[in-house]
């Protein structure tokens, strides 16, 4: 999927609740991001460039600023995953 800034300020101690959801061969992704310290929250609809229709999606969890960071001097903490499906 393509990149899209959030405007949201990540920083050490925010906690984020991330809803991600993709209907069955659907092409589109609707997402939704809260910052549950500031109640801000971020949400959108994700069309381009989207996974083959046949490509199973799994949960994961990567971070980086894209640019100067090593893989290796970011953590993150996850609380819980919850998966649903339509079937």
């Amino acid at each position: 999927a393509t990149k899209q800034s959030t405007g949201l300020t990540i920083a050490t101690g925010k906690t984020y609740d991330i809803f991600i959801f993709n209907a069955p061969n659907s092409g589109t992704f609707t997402y939704r991001i809260v910052d549950l310290i500031t109640a801000i929250e971020f949400s959108g609809t994700a069309t381009l460039n989207p996974p083959a229709a046949s490509t199973a999606l799994t949960a994961n969890v990567l971070a980086s600023n894209a640019a100067v960071t090593p893989v290796n001097s970011i953590q993150l903490g996850i609380s819980k995953i919850y998966i649903e499906t339509d079937y």
